[in-house]
């Protein structure tokens, strides 16, 4: 604080005597601090981008002389203010570019799945599969053609078998009654005693034959060599012996 200017007639005597001793000679020289403020901008985030802020400077300076001729107090003050801009930080691109190349990585990723793999294992799938069947299929083929010629040599030995075995005396059976049933027919007569001249012989080979007596209308005698409970059962057999006996046999129902 400044102090009130005297006049020369208001010198007192006592201060000038106490200047010369506390001074030493020196005029009284009052001074006021320098006031100096700094504002710090406020920065805000915001969602959009924005300028970058500047930071301004403002300092004050003052000062107060007394002039030792005159006894006048003198002020002076001033203010500077500077302005200092950071350097902009250019973003970075690495997310971006990161982020665009993930992107891209599955959609090759599932293009590659949907178009080649997945096709891939259907088609070996279905490849597989249809081995199988084959495999399958050519298995059972092989153990049909297996059974076939098991059955043939089970026919073949059993033949040469009954070839090869002394035959059995057959039995001579007259029927005295029907009896509904079909019978291989060998030969007919009228005569009787030619009928059982042939059926003696085909027994002295094991054939087992029955006669069948004239009847109703018919009046011949036949000579039976099989029969059956069927006609196509009776008739299976004959066509079985027409290889030995010729194609004469027939079947008739009695």
């Amino acid at each position: 604080m400044a102090r009130r200017k005297k006049t020369t007639e208001e010198k007192p005597t006592e201060e000038v005597t106490g200047s010369s001793d506390d001074n030493f000679g020196l005029p009284d020289i009052d001074y006021t601090p320098i006031d100096r403020t700094e504002e710090t901008p406020v920065i805000q985030e915001t969602s959009t981008p924005e300028p970058e802020p500047v930071q301004t400077k403002t300092e004050h300076y003052s000062s107060s002389s007394q002039s030792a001729d005159t006894g006048t107090t003198s002020h002076s003050s001033y203010e500077s203010t500077y302005t200092y801009t950071p350097p902009k930080e250019e973003s970075s691109m690495a997310p971006k570019i990161i982020g665009i190349i993930v992107v891209v990585l599955l959609a090759l990723a599932a293009t590659y799945y949907f178009a080649v793999y997945k096709p891939q294992q259907q088609a070996e799938e279905k490849a597989l599969l249809d081995k199988k069947r084959k495999d399958a299929e050519a298995k059972e083929q092989e153990r049909l053609q297996e059974q076939q010629r098991l059955d043939e040599e089970r026919r073949r030995a059993q033949a040469e078998a009954e070839a090869n075995a002394k035959p059995k005396e057959g039995s001579i059976e007259t029927l005295s009654e029907r009896t509904k049933r079909y019978y291989v027919v060998i030969s007919s007569s009228i005569d009787d005693d030619l009928v059982m001249d042939y059926a003696k012989e085909l027994s002295a080979s094991g054939v087992n034959c029955k006669i069948i007596p004239p009847y109703g209308k018919v009046k011949f005698s036949r000579l039976t060599i099989a029969e059956g409970d069927t006609y196509a059962n009776a008739q299976s057999i004959a066509d079985g012996l027409k290889g030995q006996y010729g194609d004469g046999l027939w079947v008739i129902k009695y």
